[in-house]
């Protein structure tokens, strides 16, 4: 698998994106991922209130914008109609550019999916977005939103967190792009608890434990969202080009899920 082709598009997206949540607000940590090649920038309007969003704005003025995709979220408290369209507005003025794959940061119950995507056909059809999903919405919530076209759900998943993989293979089924934020769990993946487990893997592989993590994640089909403002991290993060044997998979897999 050499990239995840986006939904019902010729494009073809690469194997890891890069979060923003935890990056700086300085844009330079952006802008290096880029020009390492970092392609998927995910960040949102309440990423620092949105700092995060201008400081991405700010970091992709010198690159070729047709070779970067985009992704922000609108949080709950603004899916009314007028008010998902204020938000989605603003968030290009501080990207300075339009979004590719506009999120729904998280449901809201309050606020009929009717009314949120309708906002969301409008937005795409005047142009300020391409594609349009969701994210952390539980299975039942998610299967409600099929209906009207989302291209692509995000959750929180990762080796010791496993409570959405019914979604994601759902996902799979239904030809929904799942993107994996946290994929290291906070870095807790890397700690020493780990190491006796990761050991064999390491040795066989000659990978990092945090590459091997998102390669576990990548061959179930899911795209890792990872950030860090270490150069070297994000340099390591990058290189999950190759593949594990199905049998290390299912190895990883049991020895995993007795730890959750």
């Amino acid at each position: 698998m050499q990239g995840f082709k986006f939904p019902s598009t010729k494009e073809k997206l690469p194997l890891v994106g890069l979060g923003t949540h935890q990056i700086k607000q300085d844009y330079y940590y952006i802008r290096k991922a880029i020009s390492l090649g970092y392609t998927i920038i995910d960040t949102a309007e309440n990423y620092q209130e949105g700092k995060a969003e201008e400081a991405v704005g700010k970091a992709i003025k010198s690159f070729d914008r047709t070779k970067l995709f985009i992704i922000s979220k609108v949080s709950p408290n603004h899916l009314k109609y007028g008010d998902l369209i204020k938000s989605s507005i603003s968030s290009v003025q501080r990207l300075d550019t339009f979004i590719d794959l506009y999120l729904i940061h998280m449901p809201n119950k309050s606020v009929s999916l009717e009314e949120s995507f309708s906002a969301m056909k409008k937005l795409q059809e005047r142009h300020i977005i391409r594609f349009y999903g969701v994210s952390n919405f539980e299975l039942e919530d998610f299967k409600k939103t099929i209906k009207f076209g989302i291209k692509a759900n995000q959750h929180e998943f990762s080796l010791i967190y496993r409570y959405y993989e019914d979604e994601l293979n759902f996902c799979l089924n239904k030809n929904i792009l799942f993107l994996a934020y946290r994929p290291l769990s906070h870095g807790e993946l890397l700690g020493v608890r780990y190491d006796e487990i990761f050991k064999p893997f390491v040795a066989k592989y000659k990978k990092s434990k945090s590459q091997i993590a998102l390669r576990w994640i990548i061959e179930k089909r899911a795209l890792p969202i990872v950030g860090s403002n270490n150069i070297e991290h994000l340099k390591e993060n990058l290189d999950v080009n190759w593949e594990i044997e199905k049998e290390d998979i299912i190895k990883l897999d049991k020895i995993f899920k007795k730890l959750i």
